[in-house]
């Protein structure tokens, strides 16, 4: 049915294009379209059902190529069309900004946004994204788990790009996890991870997709970038590629899977290290005082500059 539907949407866009003929006119009597208006009507519903389908079916590609479809249909309309917006124009464009969001792709987030009618951007479909993407811009795990929950709520068919989009702000935590910490105990990188700190299963299973990740990115790399890295991205890749999660017993081990003898644990140190202003503003000096301190002996005792 979904093919079917994916059919019809293609010869849709592909019609549109052209001047009606009279075998299209015949084509179109068929379905009982009579009206230019009445085939974009069509037209319009057939790709939103396969941006839907595509999208329950997990085929993200299909499904931003039946957004990139319907642009033309919600926002390129003649202003001499006597066509209703669509109602379902809000929840496939919050959609979208989602599947922006899970793909990493900020930029092209925040040009969207920009981009949308402004009776579009205060619906709720478009405010959730937009939630999202603040908390995860602040930092916010409870925010975060709150927007998740009033997603089903807010904009249907939502469940699987917001998976995705807290998979991939539990990779960006990982890896700062990892830079930080040797080991920590199971239920605190659960709860640091976005999971609940009893549900021990789930990290095994993130840290073994993890290890699949990191040894799936390691296989694309060469020999030479791996054991020569001539530049500080490759080498920072490289420390990061031979790092591998093990949960034994009660705590999260991060082991090294190869010496990396171009790392630089003070330099790490200082970009890991986290200032927290005490109450007194006399002991925060004192504090900032005793930091810059560690920073310079740090930065001369690896032979650095700034």
């Amino acid at each position: 049915m979904a093919a079917a539907v994916i059919d019809k949407s293609e010869i849709a866009m592909l019609a549109l294009g052209f001047t009606p003929t009279d075998e299209i006119i015949k084509a179109r009597e068929k379905l009982g379209i009579k009206t230019q208006d009445e085939f974009i009507q069509w037209a319009r519903g057939a790709l939103e059902t396969a941006a839907v389908d595509a999208l329950k079916a997990g085929d993200m590609g299909a499904f931003e190529r039946r957004v990139t479809q319907l642009r033309r249909y919600y926002f390129e309309i003649s202003p001499n069309s006597q066509q209703a917006p669509s109602p379902n124009m809000a929840t496939i464009m919050g959609l979208y900004l989602l599947f922006l969001l899970s793909a990493d792709r900020t930029g092209e987030f925040h040009t969207e946004v920009e981009q949308l009618p402004e009776a579009l951007t205060g619906t709720p479909q478009i405010q959730l994204p937009v939630a999202v993407e603040r908390c995860i811009m602040e930092g916010n795990g409870t925010k975060l788990k709150a927007c998740v929950s009033q997603a089903a709520k807010d904009l249907p068919h939502s469940e699987l790009l917001l998976q995705r989009v807290v998979n991939q702000v539990r990779i960006k935590i990982a890896s700062s996890l990892e830079r930080a910490y040797t080991s920590m105990h199971s239920k605190t990188a659960c709860k640091m991870l976005l999971m609940d700190p009893k549900d021990k299963k789930s990290l095994e299973l993130f840290a073994k997709a993890e290890n699949d990740r990191k040894a799936a990115d390691e296989a694309n790399l060469s020999t030479l970038e791996l054991e020569d890295p001539s530049t500080p991205a490759q080498a920072r890749l490289r420390n990061r590629l031979s790092t591998r999660w093990v949960v034994e017993g009660d705590r999260l081990v991060f082991k090294k899977i190869r010496d990396d003898a171009s790392a630089m644990p003070a330099l790490d140190l200082i970009s890991n290290m986290i200032v927290t202003p005490p109450i007194s503003s006399v002991l925060y000096k004192e504090a900032l005082v005793k930091y810059c301190a560690l920073v310079r002996v740090l930065i001369v005792s690896t032979g650095h500059r700034c």
